[in-house]
């Protein structure tokens, strides 16, 4: 028989490449040159290395508190990113309260006149002011005004008279406290604790020689410095005792008390400090909560 040889095709030129199977090695002739595969390779390390230094460098100092910033010149295209607000943002200061305006004496008188009674004792007369202590209205007054009468006779502006019980006293200081029962809102006056200092403007509105609610005006000139008593310029007279000696915003600071007719323009108040002592003992409690 005739040996056949099995056709085989020329080789290329060229050595011929071992097979492999698989993809290519690198380098090989797979249509990209060898540099732009490693550069590839190696700009992704490059990304990932970066991103878990960031997310490390974000848990170090707060992601809250982190914010990309770049060299000057380097800062890439666009809008920067917005600053995010800080954790504890500044309080800001708070004003302090404006200062109380004085009102000038015709709305002292008007606006207060009203809170100020008359005290009648037998044949004797005083003056005495509504004032208002927690819940309830009380008369203040002069301790030598309701003297040992244990009830006096209290008229209002309005002419109104009601029986008053006086609660409570202290001669020490020359005060004492009535208490009348009315259905009626009746007006009272403020009182300002510690208000007193030397020269301001004071105001006694009261009913001198019986000539009902009337204002006068003066400065403070001394203020003792072992009871606090005030002495001040406005003018008062025999009848004005237990009257309200009130500051610019027709608060009561004192409680005339006494003046020295042998000289000009001197009278002596009590402190509003005592009177809300004296209030405080004569006004009911609460009741104690039931355990």
């Amino acid at each position: 028989m005739r040996n056949h040889t099995p056709y085989r095709p020329p080789s290329p030129v060229g050595p011929h490449p071992p097979h492999v199977s698989g993809n290519p090695p690198l380098g090989a002739d797979t249509g990209f040159p060898a540099w732009l595969v490693y550069g590839f390779l190696f700009s992704g390390f490059c990304v990932v290395t970066v991103l878990t230094n960031l997310d490390q460098l974000g848990q170090v100092i707060g992601a809250d508190q982190f914010v990309a910033t770049w060299p000057k010149g380097d800062r890439p295209a666009g809008p920067a990113p917005p600053a995010l607000p800080p954790a504890n943002p500044p309080v800001a200061p708070v004003a302090p309260p404006p200062a109380p305006v004085p009102q000038p004496p015709d709305q002292i008188y008007q606006h207060h006149n009203r809170a100020v009674v008359v005290i009648y004792t037998g044949n004797s007369q005083g003056s005495g002011a509504l004032i208002r202590h927690g819940n309830t209205t009380l008369i203040i007054t002069n301790d030598h005004v309701v003297d040992d009468n244990p009830v006096v006779r209290v008229e209002t502006v309005q002419g109104l008279t009601y029986e008053g019980l006086v609660r409570g006293r202290d001669p020490d200081r020359d005060l004492a406290i009535v208490e009348i029962t009315t259905p009626l809102n009746l007006p009272s006056l403020t009182v300002q604790v510690g208000d007193a200092t030397i020269g301001q403007t004071v105001y006694a509105l009261g009913n001198p020689i019986g000539l009902d609610r009337t204002l006068t005006q003066g400065i403070v000139s001394r203020i003792d410095p072992d009871n606090g008593d005030i002495q001040h310029s406005a003018a008062i007279a025999p009848g004005s005792s237990g009257s309200p000696l009130l500051n610019d915003q027709g608060r009561v600071i004192g409680v005339n008390k006494a003046v020295f007719t042998r000289f000009d323009d001197l009278a002596i108040a009590t402190p509003a400090q005592d009177v809300v002592n004296l209030c405080d003992r004569v006004s009911p409690k609460p009741a104690a909560p039931t355990p």
